[in-house]
């Protein structure tokens, strides 16, 4: 009896810090959760809703006082908070999808379907078709969402944000179409915008063609390195006589010399090939080769589509004006903000709210809280009358 009495003390003394651990890690869990459901919904706000931004500062507000509950060891209401916002998040994730991804995804491919049907490219036709597919699934994950319970915040959130990622990837197909769809002509136009973009930013890939058509593309292409590297010198050394002295580019190891000089041949030699391949409409096996000097080459070619089919005279001005805008949509559909983080509007307003002090105040006299003055009046009248009795 003794022995049994002993193990079931020894085992709940095991067992009860056990409960407060566990309270620990699951809102520690909870809160990280929370937060990168916040992170994604800004996006979305800021790209498309800044009507939203009062609820989004009431959601993570609640968020930012779970924070501070956890940080005083205070788990039940930190998590009653966390819950409390995702209760916010639910509607604004319901509402995004519903008047927004599945609105615009819809409209975007349904405006993209002429142009690429009349282009008869097979692969334009399947990354359209691809991006219909993308769009039922994300309408079937929202459906999923708002059919389950209403009190399962947690796992709704988790269905809407998966049904944002299959509205973009739609979205993001049917960019591919739209590039696709264009003729090779206005494919390399795409091409021309894009290297003339990146040599901006002082990528040096492909900058010995940009501007040059005809017979002097063609003699660049078939320039020998050892021509070309003596004018490029040449072109250094007027650019170097012109810095100041600080600056010249003297006393280098002959190792770092060599490197650039390898680096600079092989360079010379893929852009040759990507030339040829461009010149020839051979686009995919361009891609390959430009796709290791061009960071991010997907987005960066797509918004370079977006940018050309903008600018072009060609294209009708129902066709302009409702492309206008398709920019973005790219930049959302990469979780990349159009303007300044919503977030940032109101992260330094968030206030702490403090459940004990108010509930002392209003518990210790609340009508002396409704009207100080009244209560001030008749305490004075009090002490009148007991000093005249």
């Amino acid at each position: 009896m003794k022995l049994a009495l002993g193990t079931f003390f020894l085992a709940l003394f095991f067992i009860s810090p056990a409960y407060s651990f566990t309270d620990q890690t699951t809102t520690e869990r909870k809160l990280e959760e929370n937060k990168s459901f916040i992170d994604f919904l800004n996006v979305c706000i800021t790209n498309f809703a800044d009507s939203k931004i009062p609820e989004l500062k009431e959601a993570y507000e609640l968020h930012f006082n779970a924070y501070i509950a956890y940080l005083q060891a205070d788990f039940r209401k930190a998590y009653k908070k966390i819950y409390s916002s995702q209760e916010k998040l639910d509607r604004l994730y319901s509402f995004m999808i519903n008047d927004y991804y599945l609105e615009d995804s819809r409209d975007i491919l349904d405006q993209l379907a002429p142009m690429v049907i009349r282009s008869k490219n097979a692969k334009a036709r399947l990354y359209l078709t691809l991006g219909y597919r993308e769009r039922t699934i994300s309408r079937n994950n929202f459906v999923s969402a708002s059919a389950s319970n209403p009190r399962l915040h947690s796992y709704r959130i988790f269905k809407y944000l998966e049904s944002v990622k299959r509205a973009r990837r739609a979205k993001r197909y049917g960019f591919l179409a739209l590039f696709e769809s264009r003729n090779n002509t206005k494919k390399r136009e795409i091409y021309e915008t894009l290297f003339t973009s990146e040599s901006k930013t002082g990528n040096p890939f492909f900058v010995r063609f940009l501007g040059k058509t005809g017979d002097a593309y063609i003699i660049e292409i078939n320039a020998e390195y050892a021509a070309n590297i003596e004018g490029e010198k040449a072109e250094d050394k007027t650019d170097e006589d012109n810095q100041p002295e600080n600056r010249k580019n003297y006393g280098l190891p002959e190792e770092y010399k060599f490197e650039k000089s390898v680096e600079k041949r092989v360079r010379f030699r893929y852009e040759k090939k990507t030339a040829e391949d461009l010149l020839f409409y051979r686009f995919e096996k361009a891609n390959d080769i430009i796709e290791k000097y061009i960071d991010d080459f997907n987005y960066k070619l797509t918004l370079s589509t977006i940018q050309v089919i903008n600018k072009n005279k060609d294209t009708s001005a129902a066709e302009s004006d409702g492309l206008g805008s398709l920019e973005v949509h790219h930049l959302d559909n990469y979780t990349r903000l159009s303007k300044d983080s919503a977030l940032e509007t109101f992260i330094d307003k968030i206030n702490v709210i403090d459940e004990d002090k108010e509930k002392t105040e209003t518990t210790e006299n609340p009508e002396q809280k409704e009207n100080p003055e009244e209560s001030g009046r008749s305490g004075n009248a009090e002490k009148e009358d007991t000093s005249q009795k």
